[in-house]
């Protein structure tokens, strides 16, 4: 099976998962902090709107054991954009474009090499329509950054004459793309699953490609 890659996404070996993660399958479904989760057999892929609440994700993974790097390649854990391709050496990942009725568009996806199942996995209740797909990337760099709302960081895009919506996992992460920041706020436990407040896919996402040259 595949799962479909969509925003920033950290992806995970499920049985290293089951292997090093304190708790197991469960203690990391409660430890994810978004609902925009999928897996198949093999893998299990988190998506984040902000790059750097990806980053975070990741860093905390390897705090639970997990292990990133190895030389120049991934072993437990990589990473990969829904415009970019795969920031490292991941061998045991491949990377496909899928577009079938049934989806309602093309899509990215990425599985376990050697794989024989076709089934593509996406999170509850996912919609083509209403997905990352189907809605414009922006650049935030091009947008002026207007405030917080809850776990929602709200831009304004001078072209368009709208707000931009970027979903917020974890708050006390500032991005790199906003000139002007909010106060300082608590950071986020891991454990709380973090909700914007408003749909996640009515979000835009930003400066993807640049997050694949600064991620390390």
């Amino acid at each position: 099976m595949a799962v479909i890659i969509e925003g920033f996404c950290v992806i995970t070996r499920r049985d290293a998962i089951e292997r090093k993660f304190p708790g197991g399958w469960d203690a990391f479904l409660e430890f994810v902090p978004t609902r925009q989760i999928c897996w198949d057999q093999d893998i299990v892929r988190a998506t984040f709107m902000r790059a750097e609440d990806a980053t975070e994700f990741l860093n905390r993974m390897i705090g639970q054991h997990l292990e990133f790097m190895r030389g120049d390649e991934c072993i437990d854990i990589s990473i990969i954009s829904q415009a970019g391709s795969l920031k490292r050496n991941t061998p045991w990942l491949t990377l496909a474009t899928l577009n079938h009725p049934r989806i309602g568009g093309e899509v990215r996806t990425a599985s376990m090499v050697g794989s024989a199942d076709t089934g593509v996995a996406a999170p509850e209740g996912w919609r083509y329509e209403k997905s990352l797909y189907a809605n414009l990337m922006v650049d935030l760099k091009d947008l002026k950054y207007l405030r917080r709302d809850g776990n929602v960081d709200v831009y304004w895009h001078p072209d368009r004459k709208e707000e931009i919506y970027v979903g917020v996992v974890y708050p006390s992460v500032p991005s790199a793309a906003r000139t002007e920041q909010p106060p300082a706020e608590p950071a986020a436990d891991p454990r709380v699953r973090a909700t914007a407040t408003r749909p996640w896919w009515s979000h835009a996402i930003a400066n993807i490609r640049a997050w694949l040259g600064r991620t390390s």
